[in-house]
C-alpha cells in the first residue's frame, strides 16, 4: 500500500508539473500573438494605388523611435517664431538703398581706401626715395620687401578682421587700423636704418591698413542694394590718390 501511494505521488506530480508547463507555453504563445497583432496596427497599411510606405524607421530601427521623432518634429514646427528687434542685413526691405546716411558711409569708406590701398601704391615713390637717400646702400630687392610685405599684410590681415568685424567691433577695428596706420608713419620719419624702415612701414603700417580694408568694403551693403557697385566703386576711387 505504501509502494502505491508513492506511485500514485509521483505521477501526479509529474502530471501537474506537465500541465504547468503547457500553460506556461500557452501564455507566452498569446503574449507574442498579441504583440504582432499591436505591430500590425501600428504599421501604417498605405492604400493599393498609393505609393506612400509603411511607418518604418529609415534606420530600421524599432517603430518607436520612428513615432518619437515624429512627434519631436511637429512639436518643434509647432513652436511660435520670434521676429528680433534688430534690423537684419539679409532683409532687403531694411536696406535704405540711398540717403543722406548711406552716401555718408561712401565717403567714409572713400577715405578708408584712400589710407590703407592708397598709402600700398604710392610705394614706388617710397623706393626711389630710399634708393637715392639714406637706404642707398641697400639693394632694390631689399627694398621691395617692405612694399611687399606691406601689401601681403594688407590682404594677410583680412580673414583675421572679418570675423572681428562681423562680431560688431567695427570701431574698433577703425580706431586700431587708424591708430597703427598714423604711429607708423610717425616712426617712419625717425627712421635711419633698414630695419627701422621695415618695422615702421612693412609691419606697422600694414597691420594697420589691414585694419581699415575690411571695414571700407563690408560697410556698404547693409546701406545699398540694387545701387552696391556703384557705391563700392566710388569708394574704391579712393585707392588712386593714395597719401
Amino acid at each position: 500500500m505504501a509502494h502505491h501511494s508513492d506511485g500514485s505521488e509521483h505521477s501526479g506530480s509529474t502530471i501537474a508539473a506537465e500541465n504547468y508547463e503547457k500553460d506556461v507555453a500557452s501564455a507566452h504563445g498569446h503574449s507574442q500573438a498579441e504583440e504582432a497583432q499591436e505591430t500590425e496596427h501600428d504599421v501604417e497599411i498605405a492604400p493599393p494605388n498609393s505609393t506612400a510606405q509603411p511607418n518604418i524607421h529609415p534606420d530600421g530601427g524599432d517603430l518607436e523611435k520612428s513615432v518619437t521623432n515624429r512627434s519631436t518634429k511637429s512639436k518643434l514646427s509647432g513652436l511660435a517664431k520670434v521676429k528680433s528687434n534688430v534690423p537684419s542685413v539679409n532683409d532687403i526691405k531694411t536696406i535704405p538703398n540711398g540717403g543722406l546716411r548711406a552716401w555718408m558711409q561712401v565717403l567714409g569708406a572713400f577715405f578708408l581706401f584712400f589710407n590703407s590701398w592708397g598709402i600700398i601704391n604710392t610705394f614706388g615713390l617710397y623706393q626711389t626715395y630710399y634708393s637715392t637717400g639714406f637706404l642707398s646702400s641697400s639693394t632694390s630687392s631689399d627694398i621691395s620687401w617692405i612694399g611687399s610685405v606691406q601689401a601681403f599684410l594688407l590682404i594677410f590681415v583680412g580673414p583675421l578682421t572679418g570675423p572681428i568685424y562681423d562680431a560688431g567691433y567695427f570701431r574698433i577695428l577703425i580706431i586700431v587700423g587708424s591708430f597703427l596706420v598714423v604711429f607708423g608713419h610717425m616712426m617712419l620719419s625717425l627712421c635711419t636704418t633698414y630695419y627701422q624702415v621695415f618695422l615702421a612701414q612693412a609691419i606697422t603700417v600694414g597691420l594697420g591698413a589691414g585694419c581699415l580694408f575690411i571695414p571700407s568694403v563690408a560697410i556698404l551693403s547693409q546701406y545699398f542694394s540694387t545701387k552696391l557697385a556703384t557705391a563700392t566703386g566710388l569708394a574704391a576711387a579712393g585707392s588712386s590718390l593714395g597719401m
